[in-house]
């Protein structure tokens, strides 16, 4: 905007010198033109309309292509000095969990989950340690940290490296070590919704106190949800995260099952509150640890 703001959304309309935009927290807003310094938009829809909005506004105005009219300046004002901004954006999640397993046991953690985004590319870190003593028994002892990093070779292709790190001592899981190499298709990403699927080799070594080492290669798979509920509850959206892979190799058939779904309401700005149902499936587990287990987590967040 002309005083310096920036305003984010889907643009519904541009005519009679009035813009409308869908916005995740204030719904539909009538911006008068005159005022928008730049429009930034990818969908070529937008730029042409807005093109043509600026050919009639400013016929004197020197116009490159119809796209390249949403980044020119209005004739005659001032031309501002703007802030460097800084390309990397993200999210950052602190959160609290009950945890119910087959053996009924309940306990209490603290996960952090990270995600950082230069231009379409992006790097996901989560990290969660769980500890829990009793009567000077450790009944609780697990670490997890993984880490993916999404490249797009394309406007909608992506390829999709990772790792990712599990222990728990009590199931007598010294360690495992997960890679894969995946490549996924965003099938539809917009302000309002967006849905991705990824899939690839993988490969898998664990070790198992008191009974060795074990390999395999794996087939694995992976869908992102989201969707805004402004429609229905202003500042709410749902979302779903799943991932699997299973042994086609030494363990032929076991499969290894993760899955988050919840919901995200925003608070005030940028900071917004996430409750999440997680589920957690091997089933066929080594040492002594579950096959089932179900957590309900409740994540602070926020996202620049």
């Amino acid at each position: 905007m002309d005083n310096g703001d920036r305003i984010s959304g889907e643009v519904i309309a541009i005519e009679d010198d009035i813009l409308v935009l869908e916005t995740g927290y204030s719904g539909r807003v009538r911006i008068d033109t005159t005022r928008i310094e730049r429009l930034s938009d990818t969908d070529e829809n937008v730029a042409r309309n807005w093109g043509r909005h600026w050919e009639k506004e400013h016929p004197s105005a020197p116009l490159h292509s119809s796209k390249d009219a949403s980044e020119e300046k209005p004739a005659g004002r001032t031309e501002k000095q703007e802030e460097a901004e800084s390309p990397w954006s993200g999210t950052l999640e602190i959160g609290f969990a009950a945890v119910e397993a087959a053996n009924t046991r309940q306990e209490y953690l603290v996960d952090v989950e990270n995600s950082w985004a230069v231009d379409d590319d992006r790097l996901d870190l989560n990290a969660e340690l769980r500890h829990e003593r009793a009567k000077g028994d450790t009944l609780v002892d697990k670490q997890h940290i993984g880490t993916a990093y999404n490249r797009y070779l394309s406007e909608r292709f992506f390829i999709a490296p990772g790792i990712r790190y599990r222990r728990d001592s009590v199931a007598d899981l010294e360690r495992r070590i997960t890679t894969v190499m995946q490549a996924g298709y965003d099938v539809f990403d917009s302000e309002r919704q967006s849905l991705s699927f990824q899939a690839g080799p993988g490969y898998l070594r664990e070790r198992i106190e008191g009974d060795g080492v074990y390999e395999d290669f794996l087939a694995t798979w992976g869908v992102d949800y989201d969707r805004r509920l402004s429609n229905l509850i202003e500042g709410v959206s749902f979302f779903h995260e799943q991932s699997g892979a299973t042994g086609v190799y030494g363990d032929t058939g076991r499969l290894l099952f993760d899955m988050e779904t919840g919901l995200r309401y925003k608070i005030f700005g940028d900071l917004y509150l996430a409750g999440i149902m997680e589920l957690e499936l091997d089933s066929a587990p080594r040492g002594r640890a579950d096959q089932f287990e179900r957590t309900l987590r409740l994540r602070l967040g926020y996202k620049w």
